[in-house]
């Protein structure tokens, strides 16, 4: 059965649907000319469930950097590494206002 569960949306086509396993966690790479995105999610050894999100230089061209955008507990609160301030997924503008974490 399933652990992990993944849709492609790319609004031209049916949307894709992918199965990851927590043995083998699952990975996304998300390209363009200047670089790459990758999200992966898997099961650590403590049986939790995380993800990474980073970039890294395109695979075919080398254009790019390698950096980790985000990676923590699926479920649980994220903060990023710019200004301390959580990421809010839900709602992409309620991030930038510094006013909302006082």
């Amino acid at each position: 059965m399933s652990h992990f569960y993944a849709e492609l949306h790319n609004g031209v086509n049916k949307t894709l649907t992918r199965r990851g396993f927590a043995n083998h966690g699952m990975d996304t790479f998300l390209k363009s000319w200047d670089g790459e995105i990758v999200v992966r999610v898997y099961c650590d050894l403590d049986g939790q469930n995380k993800f990474r999100i980073y970039q890294r230089p395109h695979s075919a061209t080398g254009v790019g950097i390698n950096e980790e955008i985000a990676s923590g507990v699926i479920g649980k609160q994220v903060w990023n590494n710019f200004n301390q301030f959580p990421l809010m997924v839900e709602n992409k503008h309620s991030y930038l206002n510094p006013e909302n974490y006082k």
